[in-house]
């Protein structure tokens, strides 16, 4: 039977959890990390049945016929009322076939994705920056939420995920962002009102990505490319050294928002605490998000005070914290002012 055929077999029968085999490779990193690898492979098992809900996002610049769309898709759209334009509906709906989707009026944005977009609370006419921008869903977002206005840069060292990036904003009529490919870890940006740092992560708590690969008989691409010792070794680091340079680019009093869509304490709640306890990072506070804008939203609290996780379980898996530059010195805020992170870290999956 061909790979083709194989696949096709694989995608119509129903896949348990226990079908989800993760390689060893993979096991014992996410389980070094914290993740609880029972929820994740219900949840993998869930995305690749279509039981998971999608999620779409609805221009808000341009006129949309939700009840065209509803009928082109087969399947009726429910607001996600925590979420300004954002849509769900289900799992089996094929978005791409969609006339909106073809004419840039609904691009597919998962929640948790958005989420981060909303965090950084930009708004119109301020300086933003997306220093890891591509594929671009999110960066269209932001520039949506800002009303095309404003000065809105995004960076990608990844020249055709930049291209993809360029092609998404123009199918949307989007004017604002202007994209640059360069390295974000060595970018030289100033003074900006709100930077994004959705670092470069292993993608384990995109169980749309990981479905893609563990039941269609591809985990050894996942774990060669995704997963290899060589990139597992130097992930932190390069997170780091984002996390860094996106710092150096706000301006006083303005706001750093880090995110990942990894499950893992390692390229989350330790990248954070290794960069609040270094010089640059005293300059930071953690805004708490839940006592603000994810108050109502249907998240956890992450392993830093502050910090929220969106599990896997119903969006995509997702750790974001919020942090602000001092406004009155560069040598540091006062312990008083700064939520230091515990020096035991929370796993990431197994607390409710």
């Amino acid at each position: 039977m061909s790979r083709r055929k194989r696949q096709r077999v694989s995608a119509d029968r129903h896949i348990a959890a226990e079908d989800v085999v993760l390689p060893a490779t993979v096991l014992k990193f996410l389980q070094d990390g914290g993740v609880c690898i029972e929820k994740l492979r219900k949840s993998v098992a869930a995305c690749a049945n279509g039981e998971q809900r999608r999620f779409v996002r609805v221009s808000l610049r341009r006129p949309v016929d939700l009840g065209a769309v509803e009928e082109q898709l087969g399947y009726s759209l429910e607001s996600v009322e925590w979420l300004p334009g954002m849509w769900a509906v289900d799992g089996r709906a094929r978005l791409a076939a969609c006339d909106a989707y073809q004419g840039g009026y609904v691009y597919g944005l998962d929640a948790a994705s958005a989420a981060a977009a909303v965090v950084l609370g930009a708004q119109p006419g301020e300086r933003v920056l997306d220093l890891c921008c591509a594929p671009g869903a999110k960066l269209c977002y932001i520039a949506e939420l800002m009303g095309d206005r404003g000065t809105i840069i995004g960076i990608d060292s990844a020249e055709n995920r930049l291209r993809v990036c360029k092609s998404i904003l123009s199918k949307y009529g989007l004017q604002s962002p202007e994209l640059h490919h360069a390295d974000g870890r060595t970018w030289d940006g100033r003074e900006f009102d709100r930077v994004l740092v959705d670092a470069e992560c292993t993608h384990d708590g995109s169980v749309k990505h990981l479905a893609k690969h563990l039941v269609s008989g591809r985990s050894q691409v996942l774990e060669e490319q995704t997963f290899s010792p060589e990139r597992l070794a130097s992930i932190a680091a390069l997170q780091l050294a984002l996390l860094e340079n996106g710092a150096r680019a706000v301006r006083k009093g303005g706001t750093l928002v880090y995110a990942t869509c990894s499950l893992t304490t390692t390229q989350n709640e330790q990248v954070l605490a290794r960069f609040l306890g270094s010089d640059r990072g005293a300059r930071f506070s953690v805004l708490s998000l839940r006592d603000s804008v994810a108050s109502l939203w249907p998240c956890r609290d992450g392993g830093v005070p502050g910090s929220i996780r969106f599990d896997p379980d119903e969006f995509g898996g997702l750790f974001v914290v919020a942090l602000r530059r001092a406004e009155y010195s560069d040598e540091g805020v006062g312990k008083e002012d700064k939520i230091h992170p515990d020096k035991e870290e929370s796993t990431a999956t197994d607390r409710s």
